[in-house]
């Protein structure tokens, strides 16, 4: 029988619903079996020699990944709060419960993988080049006092704070197949890669944290190969305190009845203190290596530290998101995409589901379409400065009178409108009888559709629709069983439902087949 400390605690958090899913991709890329998840969270240990922290960073239906310090019932310990303290901090001054944490960190080091904890992040180290670019070819045009100027420092603050407005007389216009503002500064000796990444840059509304390829050649430091031997200080990538020394900062949050009588503040002080005095680390709280993450709730006192910088569920393919990326991702899941299928979108948005099909699919082709011009303008700019392959399409239609021939469609994937954001212009259950009466007539017979809506939609679908016989029953529990069925005349079928939260919203995926 394999020793406890023979294995590395990791654990990830998910959206709240998609848990599951986030434990079957674990178990299916990491071929790892010893997991169980829990409100939000799923937890995994793997042993030291399948340990492969580029698989887990790789994970697209996660939000983040956490190397696992400690986690147990807090519930024993919250009545009496000496007890709660001392149980709290002497998790904190257990050297074994950091042993397999030095392991990992040796490998998160040795990797080059973008976003990850020691990766170098290219948004911030090309801006100053960037900026350089840019400032010079504003001098020799002379445009330094032009009224249309685009000054790079203005735009970093412009992305930093939200009382800076943006320079008037802009459009947005398409040219050469990149999305670019009209009265910026001329850059034409510039590649379109280094357009896009500048036109980005300028806009506030599109996120900073861009993240391109590692320059390898000027960031690679002489990082050891793995071992099992454990390391007490390993080597920052970078650091302004001491070099030889990690440095650390410790982030506590709380929730529920604790956070009443706790002070996060001092907390924090005192773990640190303990952590530095087992590990060798060193506190700096402005520009720590890593991070020591504890959230405290009345029921458990989960603590790590995260594998990556920024959160997982950014991807850095896609500049200007707008559903959640997980949440795509899991929606092409469903649709169980096949080899050669044709996959519609017919309310794209930002072509975040056709991207996170496409890439992770390439054998099929994607399709997209929307009414909004602002939308695929963005749409259209995620494509082509996405730095992989796929093989997706996207033109201008109407979900209602879909430009297709009957049954020609494989699978429709599609973020339907809830009625509270965008408003629908007609009643909501009209919209969508019309909207599932085009999907049945492009989609072929045996197609599925998969759709992302509210939960108050979602009842109404159940009612107007048959289940099929793979139905969980169990799903009907939140219908008014009062209400008389009137299922209408449309070759649909429930398969399946699944609910999740995006943020404050409560929404359901659901999943129907055409028979």
């Amino acid at each position: 029988m394999e020793r406890l400390e023979n294995f590395v605690r990791i654990y990830i958090t998910a959206g709240r619903g998609t848990e599951a899913f986030a434990e079957m991709e674990i178990q299916k890329k990491t071929a790892c079996t010893q997991t169980h998840r829990r409100d939000g969270k799923v937890f995994v240990r793997i042993p030291y020699k399948k340990l492969d922290l580029e698989k887990i960073l790789s994970l697209k239906s996660i939000e983040r990944a956490f190397i696992a310090i400690t986690d147990y019932d807090n519930s024993n310990f919250i009545q009496n709060k000496k007890v709660f303290l001392d149980k709290l901090m002497s998790e904190f001054s257990r050297p074994d419960n950091f042993s397999a944490i030095h392991l990992a960190l040796n490998q998160l080091q040795a990797l080059h993988v973008p976003n990850s904890l020691f990766a170098v992040d290219s948004f911030h180290s090309n801006k100053a080049q960037l900026d350089k670019n840019e400032g010079n070819l504003l001098e020799r045009k002379g445009h330094l006092h032009s009224d249309k100027q685009i000054c790079s420092e203005q735009n970093v603050s412009n992305m930093e704070s939200n009382s800076v407005k943006e320079p008037p007389n802009k459009k947005v216009c398409l040219e050469n197949d990149v999305i670019q503002q009209s009265g910026e500064c001329s850059d034409s000796g510039l590649d379109i890669q280094t357009r896009a990444e500048k036109m980005i840059q300028s806009n506030p509304t599109f996120s900073k944290n861009l993240v391109t390829e590692v320059n390898t050649g000027a960031e690679n430091k002489n990082s050891s190969a793995c071992s099992e031997k454990l390391v007490t200080n390993p080597v920052p990538h970078s650091s302004d305190d001491k070099p030889g020394f990690l440095t650390f900062r410790v982030c506590v949050k709380c929730s529920g009845k604790v956070s009443r009588w706790l002070n996060t503040q001092k907390l924090s002080k005192d773990i640190g203190w303990r952590v530095a005095r087992v590990t060798g680390w060193r506190v700096n709280l402005r520009h720590p290596d890593i991070e020591v993450s504890v959230h405290i709730s009345d029921g458990y006192v989960t603590a790590g530290i995260p594998m990556s910088r920024y959160p997982l569920s950014k991807r850095d393919y896609i500049v200007a998101s707008g559903l959640r990326a997980p949440v795509a991702w899991i929606m092409y899941h469903l649709a169980h995409v096949q080899l050669g299928d044709i996959v519609l979108d017919p309310m794209c948005g930002r072509a975040t589901i056709l991207l996170e099909s496409g890439l992770e699919f390439q054998e099929a082709s994607y399709i997209g379409g929307d009414t909004d011009l602002s939308q695929l303008q963005v749409a259209t700019q995620n494509l082509h400065l996405c730095k992989k392959e796929h093989n997706i399409s996207i033109l201008m239609a109407d979900s209602l009178t879909m430009p297709f021939r009957d049954n020609c469609i494989d699978i429709v994937i599609c973020d339907a409108p809830f009625n509270l954001k965008y408003l629908l212009t007609i009643n909501t259950e009209s919209f969508y009888m019309q909207f599932l009466g085009e999907v049945c007539r492009v989609l072929r017979q045996g197609g599925r559709c998969v759709l992302l809506v509210s939960r108050d939609i979602k009842k109404m679908l159940l009612l107007k629709l048959p289940l099929s016989e793979k139905f969980n029953q169990d799903n009907l529990e939140a219908i008014d069983q009062a209400q008389e069925v009137n299922h209408q005349l449309l070759p649909l079928t429930v398969l399946s439902t699944h609910d999740v939260k995006l943020g404050e919203t409560e929404a359901c995926i659901v999943v129907f087949n055409k028979i």
